[in-house]
């Protein structure tokens, strides 16, 4: 057996893997060249990290945060420290739409929104989890706790509201370094129903007062009602008499299948035919009003 530590060995075997390595990079250069780049990009970011202007970071040495860090590049000893960034301007927070109930039972649909900014970044990133998302469920919390206490007539878009949303909201977010710079209602819409209840309401108390102003001019009773307004509403002459032609013509086509049903059970058990026509019948009934 040769012995390794002989130097023409070691010169032949150093030349061996000379070729190799030659070879290897000829053919596979592109490939040599992305490793070396990202082995040096993952070096850089494991030994430094850089704060843009606009952010704030937090360093954190073996889990503890260290001290804050302004916009600049700070070096890092890789895994045992760690920079994290928050945005330090001010940020727009919109509120999924929310359907809430007043306290006179009428449902609106409220679209709000917030306007924050983190003045303490290691409590935003220490004493909450995300603090964006807690920041969503307060600002949730917040508009129920500030108009699920009021009726239909308060609620109106207003600088009142507003500011009552604010002081809610900076009292929640305070212990989180997060400043609540303005929140406000965007809309406040009531829906399809609740409009067709509170136009309801408007129209009776609208009707009843003139009816009281009627009575008391000593008008009788069914005349005050006839002038407040009729109990059946009137209909076009038209639209009236293309009803009369569309059940006229209906009626005759149900005739027309009866016909045609007695005719093609003629031949048939007369014990059958009450079943099998009752059944054809009311399918085509059926069919007539789903046309209408």
């Amino acid at each position: 057996m040769q012995d390794i530590a002989d130097p023409g060995f070691l010169e032949r075997a150093w030349m061996w893997l000379s070729a190799l390595v030659l070879l290897s990079w000829k053919e596979h250069t592109r490939e040599f060249l992305y490793a070396i780049a990202g082995g040096v990009w993952a070096v850089m970011r494991l030994a430094g990290k850089t704060v843009e202007s606009g952010h704030v970071g937090v360093k954190f040495s073996f889990g503890r945060v260290a001290r804050m860090c302004d916009p600049g590049f700070y070096p890092l000893v890789p895994v045992l420290q760690v920079i994290r960034i928050v945005p330090s301007r001010a940020r727009t927070l919109d509120l999924p739409r929310q359907t809430l109930a007043t306290d006179d039972g009428l449902v609106f649909e409220i679209d709000a929104n917030v306007v924050y900014r983190v003045t303490d970044a290691s409590k935003a990133l220490v004493e909450v989890r995300d603090y964006e998302t807690a920041l969503g469920q307060v600002l949730s919390l917040s508009v129920h706790e500030v108009l699920a206490t009021r009726n239909r007539s308060s609620l109106r878009v207003s600088a009142r509201l507003d500011a009552a949303l604010r002081q809610a909201m900076q009292e929640r977010a305070a212990a989180w370094g997060i400043a609540i710079e303005r929140a406000g209602f965007t809309s406040i819409r009531p829906l399809q129903q609740t409009t067709r209840i509170t136009q309801l309401r408007s129209r009776l108390h609208t009707r009843a007062r003139v009816l009281e102003t009627l009575a008391s001019n000593d008008l009788a009773a069914h005349l005050a009602l006839g002038l407040v307004g009729p109990s059946s509403r009137l209909v076009a002459r038209t639209r009236a008499l293309r009803a009369v032609e569309r059940r006229s013509r209906e009626s005759a086509e149900l005739r027309n299948l009866t016909h045609r049903l007695d005719s093609w059970l003629g031949s048939k058990d007369k014990s059958l035919l009450s079943t099998e026509r009752s059944a054809f019948l009311r399918n085509a009934r059926e069919l007539l009003l789903a046309r209408r």
